[in-house]
C-alpha cells in the first residue's frame, strides 16, 4: 500500500506543471436575504522548487472586523502538517496602488515558506460584506504565472435577487434551482500559466478567464442599479452631489486668477495651472470603497486629494466661473484592459476631466503637477471613457495620439579620429512616451539618478557620459528636448585590414511566431527618425563603400535608411515607423516578418573605409 501511495504522489508531482502550481481553488459565495455577500475561499499550492518558495508569500482582501483567516499551514505531499501559521505572523495594511481609486481595499498577508521540496501551502478565509458592487469579479488564477490543476467558483442567490453575469467561455458554467434558491457553479481544469505580456501584447487581464456577476440593485454609499449604463452614472452623480462647494477663500481667490481673463479657454487654463501649483496627489482612505471623492472644501483646505478628489475639485473651480464640465471614469494605463460596454459595471480605475467648450473639447489630467494643459497621453489616450452626466451620461472617446504626436528626432555627431576616438554629441527631441518619461524623470530624478539612465538606456557602445541637459521649455510644451555629450572610443571594427562603421540595430524582441500567444496591439504610434553623422579627421585618405539605400512597408509600418558622403563626414538617415493598429494572432507571423526584415538590413548597413 506505501508503495502505491508513492508512486501517486510522485505521478502528482510529475503531474504539476513548472516548480509551482494552484493545485486546487474553490470559492463560494453566499447572498443572503438581506444582501449580506457572504464569501469563502479555500486554496491548495504545491511548491516543488526553491526558486518558487516566494510564491508562499499570500495576500488576500480583508474587511475589517469581517474577515477570519480559517486555515493556513504548510504540508506534506501526504497532507500532514509540517506548521500551522500563527496569529502573529498575519500583517494587516492598506493595499495602496499607483492608481489609488480604491485607496481604502486592507489586505492580510502572511508568510506560508518551507525548506524541504517539495511541500504544499494549503490556506482558508472567510468575509462579509453589506456594501458592494460585484457579487464576485473571480479569475481560476490567484497569480496568473502558475498554473491551475483545478478551480470552482460556486454562487448561491435567492431566486428573486437579480444579477447580471459576464464570463468566459473557457469556463463550463451549470446552475440549479431548488425551492426559493438558486446556485450558479463555474468550473476550469489545467489551465497554464501566464508568463507576463508579451511584446505588444495583450494585458494579462484580457487573457485570463474571468467570472463577473453584479446585482442589478445595489446599496453602496447611496442606492444605484446597474440595469444600465445611464444607472450607472445616476448612481455615480448622487454620490458627487453637494461635494462641489468651494471655500469663500477661494473662491476670492479664483476670482482675482480670471479677472482679467476673458477667453473661455485660457480661464481653464489659469484654472488647472492654479490645481497643478498648490495641490498635490496623495492616496487617501475615502468612504465607500474608494468611489466617493473628498469634496471640493476639503482640497481647498487641504490641498491635496486623490484622482477622484483633484477632479471633482477642478469641476467645482470650472463650474463656479460658469464653465460645465464632466467628471469621466477611464480605465487607464499603457496597456489597460478594455472595458465591456455591453456590461453595466464599475470596469474603471481612474478619474479625468472633460470640458466641452465651443468648437472644441479640452482634457484635464488633474493628478499630474507636470503634465501640460490639454494633454492626456499614454495613461488615458485613445478610450472609451464613461462621462458621467446623470441619466444622460455616456461613453466618449478620448483623443489617440497620433504619428506627429509621438516623433522622436535624435541627432547624433560623432567626431572620430582614425582611431574611432574623440566625442559624440546627441540631441533628443522628444515627444509622446519618451517626452512623458523624461519629463517624469527631470522633475522627480536626482542629477545621479539621471545619469545612470542616460547611460544604461541609450546603451553607446564604448561610450562615457559626460555631461547633459534639458533645454527649457513652458510648463506646457509637448515635448521635450534633451543635449548629452559623450566621450567615445573604438568605434571602428577592423576587417582584414579595412576600418567598419556600424550603427546600432533596432532593439526590439519579439516573440517567435509559433510561440507567441496574444493578439499584436500597438497602442500608440512609433514614430522615430534619426541622423547619424560620423565626422572623421583624414576622411580624405579613404575609399568607401557605403550601404544602399533602403526602403520596406507594410501594413504594420515603414523603414527607410539613406547614407551619404559629404566632405568628410559619413550621414545616415534613418526612419521607422509603427502604425497604431489592433491585429489578430493569425497576423503575428507576418508582422515578426516585417521586423526581422528590418533588423536583417540594418545589421548589414556598414560602411566601409579602405585605405587608399
Amino acid at each position: 500500500m506505501k508503495i502505491i501511495i508513492a508512486l501517486v504522489l510522485i505521478f502528482c508531482w510529475c503531474n504539476s506543471e513548472g516548480q509551482a502550481v494552484l493545485v486546487q481553488r474553490n470559492t463560494e459565495v453566499y447572498v443572503k436575504r438581506n444582501s449580506t455577500l457572504e464569501v469563502r475561499e479555500s486554496c491548495l499550492y504545491q511548491i516543488n522548487n526553491s526558486h518558487y518558495a516566494h510564491e508562499g508569500k499570500i495576500s488576500i482582501p480583508y474587511v475589517k472586523g469581517n474577515t477570519k483567516l480559517l486555515t493556513a499551514e504548510i504540508q506534506d505531499l501526504y497532507g500532514n502538517t509540517i506548521r500551522k501559521l500563527k496569529n502573529k505572523d498575519l500583517i494587516i495594511h492598506n493595499n495602496f496602488s499607483s492608481d489609488a481609486f480604491h485607496a481604502d481595499d486592507m489586505v492580510m498577508e502572511f508568510d506560508l515558506i518551507w525548506h524541504e521540496f517539495p511541500y504544499r501551502i494549503k490556506y482558508s478565509y472567510e468575509y462579509s460584506e453589506k456594501d458592494y458592487m460585484y457579487v464576485a469579479y473571480w479569475s481560476p488564477y490567484v497569480k496568473p504565472n502558475l498554473s491551475v490543476e483545478s478551480a470552482m467558483l460556486a454562487i448561491r442567490h435567492p431566486v428573486d435577487y437579480e444579477v447580471y453575469m459576464d464570463y468566459d467561455d473557457r469556463l463550463k458554467h451549470e446552475f440549479s434551482i431548488a425551492e426559493d434558491e438558486r446556485v450558479d457553479y463555474w468550473k476550469i481544469e489545467d489551465l497554464p500559466g501566464i508568463e507576463g505580456r508579451e511584446s505588444f501584447g495583450s494585458p494579462v487581464e484580457e487573457l485570463i478567464p474571468v467570472v463577473a456577476v453584479v446585482p442589478a440593485q445595489f446599496d453602496y454609499g447611496v442606492k444605484g442599479a446597474l440595469r444600465s449604463w445611464s444607472d450607472f452614472g445616476q448612481w455615480i452623480d448622487q454620490l458627487n452631489v453637494g461635494l462641489d462647494e468651494l471655500t469663500s477663500i477661494e473662491k476670492n481667490t479664483i476670482d482675482q486668477l480670471v479677472a482679467e481673463v476673458e477667453d473661455k479657454r485660457e480661464v481653464v487654463r489659469t484654472l488647472y495651472h492654479y490645481l497643478q501649483d498648490n495641490t498635490r496627489y496623495i492616496n487617501v482612505d475615502i468612504d465607500f470603497g474608494g468611489m466617493k471623492p473628498y469634496s471640493a472644501t476639503y482640497v481647498c483646505e487641504n490641498k491635496y486629494g486623490d484622482c477622484k478628489a483633484l477632479t471633482n475639485y477642478m469641476k467645482a473651480m470650472l463650474s463656479y466661473v460658469n464653465i460645465p464640465s464632466y467628471y469621466t471614469l477611464v480605465a487607464a494605463g499603457e496597456n489597460q484592459r478594455r472595458v465591456n460596454q455591453d456590461f453595466p459595471s464599475q470596469q474603471f480605475n481612474h478619474v479625468i476631466l472633460m470640458v466641452p467648450l465651443e468648437g472644441d473639447t479640452i482634457w484635464l489630467e488633474n493628478t499630474s503637477k507636470i503634465n501640460a494643459f490639454n494633454y492626456l497621453g499614454t495613461f488615458t489616450q485613445n478610450r472609451h471613457a464613461f462621462m458621467v452626466n446623470g441619466v444622460n451620461s455616456q461613453f466618449v472617446k478620448t483623443p489617440a495620439l497620433k504619428r506627429e504626436d509621438c516623433l522622436t528626432v535624435d541627432k547624433y555627431h560623432y567626431t572620430i579620429n582614425s582611431q574611432g576616438n574623440g566625442k559624440l554629441h546627441l540631441k533628443r527631441a522628444l515627444k509622446g512616451p519618451l517626452f512623458e518619461d523624461y519629463l517624469y524623470m527631470k522633475e522627480n530624478y536626482n542629477s545621479g539618478d539621471l545619469h545612470d539612465y542616460f547611460s544604461q538606456y541609450l546603451d553607446i557602445p564604448k561610450s562615457e557620459l559626460m555631461e547633459w541637459h534639458f533645454d527649457s521649455v513652458g510648463r506646457d510644451s509637448d515635448h521635450l528636448p534633451v543635449n548629452l555629450d559623450f566621450k567615445v572610443r573604438d568605434q571602428f571594427h577592423h576587417v582584414a585590414g579595412m576600418k567598419v562603421l556600424s550603427p546600432q540595430v533596432l532593439n526590439m524582441n519579439l516573440e517567435e511566431p509559433g510561440e507567441r500567444k496574444s493578439p499584436l496591439r500597438i497602442n500608440y504610434p512609433i514614430n522615430n527618425v534619426d541622423s547619424i553623422i560620423y565626422e572623421i579627421d583624414d576622411l580624405k585618405k579613404y575609399s568607401l563603400a557605403l550601404p544602399a539605400s533602403f526602403e520596406v512597408e507594410s501594413k504594420f509600418g515603414r523603414f527607410e535608411l539613406s547614407c551619404f558622403h559629404e566632405d568628410n563626414k559619413v550621414i545616415y538617415v534613418r526612419r521607422f515607423e509603427l502604425y497604431m493598429a489592433n491585429y489578430p494572432l493569425s497576423e503575428y507571423k507576418e508582422f515578426y516578418h516585417f521586423i526581422h526584415t528590418i533588423k536583417t538590413f540594418k545589421k548589414g548597413s556598414s560602411t566601409i573605409l579602405t585605405a587608399l
